[in-house]
């Protein structure tokens, strides 16, 4: 009976969604901006690294809680990432969210330091080390996840943990499948530490569409340029013919001096 509360409670925890309450303290709806994801990294781009720390240290408690109580009260290395398991379950798929969430990259890491700190150790530092490479957050977290199957099958861990590591890497790659496409396509975003700071800067970028929007406007102010300069050379030629006209005119006049002459 424990066990099912402890897993109602993993899942409620996780389900948290910690991106939008501290964005909404500020003033801003964090899923109408940027990325649109209530993950730490887009809080962090949008309002700066304040409250994008605070994101990430709350999303990684939320791992840590439930793998932790899972060593306290059921003394079991399965039943304590299962916990946290449960947690990253219930951050991607909150229900408070409509079944919408984060990506869970936080909430998984801490559920690994909260359950098997070696592994949680390993694994952020294959994070850390590819995120100074690239700069793609989305990236480092493949790369992780990859560690951690990796690690899975080769530690000698209980079955039912790989199995584990194996749903929870393959829901993370899964809630990244957009990430993955702008990588293919050379458009994802780079991470900046120091963070965009306003939401309208954070929004501009993301997608990449409203630059292009603003290309096209540019484009359309080019054409108008244009056709401004077609109307001018109308206006030449219409100064040509009036130059025609003063020569038909200038013809005439020596037509009359001809007449006058015998």
């Amino acid at each position: 009976m424990i066990e099912a509360g402890l897993l109602i409670f993993a899942y409620l925890l996780g389900s948290v969604p910690f991106g939008v309450l501290v964005s909404r303290a500020r003033g801003v709806d964090i899923m109408a901006v940027g990325s649109g994801n209530i993950g730490a990294t887009n809080v962090w781009r949008t309002l700066g690294p304040g409250p994008g720390a605070i994101v990430l240290v709350l999303d990684i408690l939320k791992g840590v809680v439930p793998a932790a109580m899972g060593h306290y009260f059921l003394k079991d290395a399965s039943w304590s990432f299962g916990l946290g398991l449960m947690a990253v379950v219930g951050h991607s798929l909150s229900p408070f969210l409509k079944f919408k969430g984060g990506k869970g990259i936080a909430t998984g890491y801490g559920s690994l330091m909260g359950s098997n700190p070696l592994v949680g150790m390993i694994v952020v530092t294959v994070f850390g080390v590819v995120l100074a490479i690239t700069r793609y957050v989305s990236l480092a977290s493949i790369f992780a996840v990859a560690a951690l199957i990796i690690c899975g099958f080769t530690l000698g861990l209980p079955p039912f943990v790989v199995v584990a590591y194996t749903l929870m890497g393959t829901l993370i790659v899964w809630k990244h499948r957009e990430n993955i496409v702008r990588l293919r396509n050379g458009t994802e975003r780079k991470f900046d530490p120091k963070g965009k700071g306003t939401p309208k800067e954070a929004s501009d970028t993301p997608e990449g569409s409203s630059n292009a929007g603003d290309g096209c406007a540019n484009t359309g102010e080019g054409s108008s340029n244009t056709g401004k300069g077609s109307s001018n050379a109308g206006e030449g030629s219409s100064n040509t013919g009036t130059g025609s006209s003063n020569t038909g005119v200038g013809s005439s006049s020596a037509g009359e001096g001809s007449s006058n002459a015998p």
